[in-house]
Formats: structure tokens, C-alpha cells, sequence
């Protein structure tokens, strides 16, 4: 039986909130299979904004991210998923600090990207060549290209390497304090380590199914689209019991520890099960059959999603609340700013989400 592991989004109204945003249609005549993710509008008032909860589904078909960027390309304001850095995610209370740090971390995110390609033997002649497409590590390099203080970071190709450096909170050479430049000859030298840069779980389970990855199918950067999540490093101090407020550039993530170490880790694509599960997903991907059969068990899995998240699993209840309902407090806090404008107010918010969290909000 052909699985056919397309989502296709739905909008719905506000009058159908009892209906799940997940479900799975089988077609006996056809042989397929489809799971379908819904849209969901809903209106305060006539004179107020509209908010559209647009479920998402990580990995699909072509055609299934095309439908989905029309749909999110017609709203004024986009609020979208994403754990990124914390560097990215610079916020009015950042320090001068917080600033220096977050363009150090930078200016490694470059030189990662910059010296991966180098290794391929296409080294970039300058920063506006890294991103090589539209999706969301795209959106990052590009994010990473200024300072923390938005200027421009300058790129100096050598004849044995190249150097990274910015021109600190003034936007020119020399400076004391937070006006001094900052140089990549200055920070750590690159480990290999670094360089090995694996995919996740479900980067390799859209390419074992034929399908794509979500976070490489969508066009991010975009005007008016906002990232309206936590960061990586804020998730880690949650999960490990500590104050999220504490995940400031330079302070680095602690383990996660506990029944979710092993857990991220496979998420990351590494550790044991990363690389066990890495390495059935390139046998299976090898087989026509396997990776229909694969298709049919996300498809089956997926349409599970909210009982799957709301199940009591010892030693993850803490780590399922941060995943999911710190989260989504983001997002309502998001929602509520957009509502409270008194002027230059969107008339319509897309909330572009996994489907496990629209239930949720």
C-alpha cells in the first residue's frame, strides 16, 4: 500500500474548535493514506485581528510546503516556531555584556559555516554567499552576518584562512569597553568537533521517506515574519531545573540530564541512539518498501500526536511542560502584544506551529 505522507492545510473557523487539528484519511480505492493538518481562524471582534493557528507538520511533501507558504505569505504578521540560539534572540534587557557575547558567539557561528565550506573547497568569497537557500539556518547566518549591535561583521579572506571581525557598539575600528573591536584571532581556535555538524532525527527521517524537512522547505526570512519561540540554551536551564532567566550569551547550557539526555540526544542525531537510529534510517531509505512502510508508521504516529504528548512517561514530566507549555506561553505573550497595539496593528496573525501545540493555545 502506497503511503502518501502529505499534509495539506485546511483553514477552518472558529465554530469547529472541537475538531482535532490532526487526522488521517485512508482512500480503500486509491491505496493511500494521507494525514492533513488544520488551520484554524479566530476573530475577537469584527474590528480586531484576525489569529490563524496554522498546524505544521516537520517533514511532507513538496507540494505540502507549498501550500503552506501561500498560506502563511498571506497573513500581515507570521509568529513561528523555532528554538534557536540565545545569541539570535537579543532582547531590550541585554546588557553591554550580553552583547559583546552574543557577537563572540557569532562570529563562531560564522566561522563554522565558513570553515565547513572552505573544507568542501568552496569557501565563500563573501558572508551574503553562506546562506545557500531559504530556511530557518539560513535565516540565522544571516542573522549572525551583523553584531549584536547591528552592524554589518566584516569577512577578510586570507591565503591560509580568513578572519571574522566586528567593530563594537560604535561601528569603528579601536574603541575601549563594549566600543572595541572583536576578532576571531581573539576567541578559541575551532575544534573538529565543532565542524562535525550532524542532522537531527528528523532531518534524516525526511530523507529516508523521500520527503523534506520543514525547516528547509520554508522561506523564513521574510518581512513580517516573527520567531515566537524560547531559545535552546533557555530549554536546557529549564529542563535541568534551573531559571531559564539565567541563559544569557556566554553562560553556555547545562546538561539536560536525566531520562532527557538520551532523549535529546537522539533528537541531535547523536550519542548511541542517534547513531543507531541514523543508521537503520539509511537502510531503510534504501528500500521502496521500507520507506512507504516508514510513511505509514509516521503517518499512524502522528495522528496520535496529543495523546502521545499528554502521557505521563517517568522521568519526562518536566521536560514535556518546558517542551510544550513553556513554549506556548511565548507564543500567547506574542499574541497578546499584537492585540494590545493601538496602531500599526496587523490585521491578521498566522501562529505557525507543530501541530501538537495548537490544542494548546
Amino acid at each position: 500500500m502506497p503511503a502518501h505522507a502529505a499534509a495539506t492545510a485546511e483553514p477552518r473557523t472558529a465554530g469547529t474548535t472541537g475538531e482535532p487539528f490532526i487526522r488521517v484519511l485512508d482512500d480503500d480505492d486509491s491505496g493511500r493514506v494521507s494525514l492533513q493538518i488544520a488551520a484554524r481562524t479566530f476573530r475577537r471582534g469584527p474590528a480586531e485581528p484576525s489569529i490563524t493557528l496554522v498546524g505544521a507538520a516537520h517533514i511532507g511533501e513538496p507540494a505540502y510546503y507549498d501550500a503552506l507558504q501561500a498560506l502563511l505569505d498571506a497573513h500581515d504578521l507570521v509568529l513561528f516556531e523555532g528554538v534557536g540560539p540565545v545569541w539570535a534572540r537579543l532582547g531590550q534587557d541585554a546588557t553591554p555584556a550580553d552583547r559583546i557575547n552574543a557577537t563572540r558567539e557569532r562570529l563562531r557561528t560564522l566561522a563554522i559555516a565558513v570553515e565547513s565550506r572552505r573544507r568542501r573547497g568552496d569557501g565563500p568569497d563573501t558572508l551574503d554567499a553562506l546562506p545557500t537557500g531559504k530556511g530557518y539556518e539560513d535565516r540565522l547566518l544571516r542573522t549572525a552576518s551583523r553584531d549584536a549591535w547591528g552592524h554589518p561583521i566584516r569577512y577578510t579572506p586570507t591565503p591560509n584562512g580568513f578572519d571574522l571581525t566586528s567593530l563594537g557598539a560604535d561601528g569603528v575600528p579601536g574603541g575601549v569597553g563594549a566600543d572595541a573591536d572583536i576578532s576571531l584571532e581573539d576567541l578559541p581556535p575551532l575544534q573538529d568537533a565543532e565542524l562535525d555538524t550532524k542532522k537531527g532525527i528528523q532531518s534524516m527521517l525526511a530523507h529516508a521517506t523521500g520527503l523534506v524537512f520543514q525547516l528547509d522547505a520554508i522561506d523564513y526570512d521574510k518581512p513580517g515574519w516573527r520567531n515566537s519561540d524560547t531559545t535552546a540554551e533557555a530549554l536546557a536551564y529549564a529542563m535541568a531545573g534551573h531559571d531559564p532567566a539565567e541563559a544569557r550569551p556566554g553562560n553556555g547550557s547545562p546538561r539536560v540530564g536525566g531520562a532527557g539526555e538520551p532523549l535529546f540526544d537522539l533528537m541531535r542525531g547523536e550519542g548511541l541512539l542517534g547513531r543507531f537510529a541514523g543508521g537503520m534510517l539509511k537502510l531503510i531509505g534504501s528500500s521502496p518498501r521500507s520507506r512507504a512502510m516508514l510513511r505509514l508508521m509516521l503517518i499512524e504516529t502522528l495522528s496520535h500526536a496529543d495523546e502521545l504528548l499528554g502521557m505521563d512517561v517517568e522521568g519526562l514530566d518536566n521536560m514535556m511542560d518546558v517542551l510544550l507549555e513553556q513554549r506556548n506561553r511565548v507564543v500567547l505573550e506574542d499574541i497578546r502584544g499584537v492585540l494590545d497595539l493601538r496602531t500599526d496593528r496587523p490585521r491578521s496573525v498566522a501562529v505557525f506551529y507543530g501541530a501538537g501545540h495548537l490544542s494548546g493555545l
